[in-house]
Order: structure tokens, then C-alpha cells, then sequence
């Protein structure tokens, strides 16, 4: 897990560590290791290549909360700017990924 010295959002802030843990297991948001693929590990997951590594693939399948591609980035973009995310996508919401708000 990667913390940042600081995060802050819309009318909160807190420090990294401990506290910005807890504060986000009140909000409900699940913690999700962080990866970056580079394009032949995504090519090669998409295809199901074997040439894939078990480790590698169990890093993608864990990310699968959110099944959609486009709904992933948003809700990445959304947990990078610690924001709310303003959606009504069940699925999104299900995840516990980020705090959504609608109503």
C-alpha cells in the first residue's frame, strides 16, 4: 500500500499513516494493492496467455471490483484525488471502492 504524505478532499484532511487507515475504514472504503502493468502483462491477461505469471494474474483478477474498464478509471481517479464520486452505478457503489453519492 502506498500513502501519501498528505490527502485531503472536499472539506476533509488528514495525515498518512495510521490515521488517514482509519479514517478511511470509517468511510467504508476497502484497501486494494496498487500496480502498474505494462502493456504486454495487459495484452497478455486480456488474451489469457499463459505466458502471464500466477502472480501477475491474481494482481489482475484482484482488481475486478469494478468490472468495468471505464468505470475503473473513474473510480481510480476518484480514490487518487481521495473525492467523492458522484455515480449512481451499482456497480461502483458495491465495490466500496471509493464513497459514492447520488441522492
Amino acid at each position: 500500500m502506498v500513502y501519501e504524505s498528505k490527502c485531503s478532499g472536499p472539506n476533509r484532511e488528514f495525515d498518512s499513516g495510521a490515521n488517514a487507515r482509519r479514517t478511511l475504514e470509517r468511510a467504508r472504503i476497502k484497501f486494494v494493492n496498487q500496480y502498474v502493468a505494462d502493456t504486454h502483462a495487459l495484452f497478455w491477461y486480456l488474451t489469457g496467455s499463459p505466458h502471464l505469471g500466477d502472480k501477475a494474474k491474481e494482481a489482475f483478477d484482484e482488481d475486478t471490483a469494478v468490472p468495468e474498464m471505464h468505470d475503473r478509471m473513474i473510480v481510480g481517479v476518484a480514490r487518487r484525488l481521495n473525492a467523492v464520486c458522484l455515480t449512481r452505478d451499482a456497480a461502483v457503489i458495491a465495490s466500496e471502492q471509493v464513497s459514492a453519492q447520488w441522492d
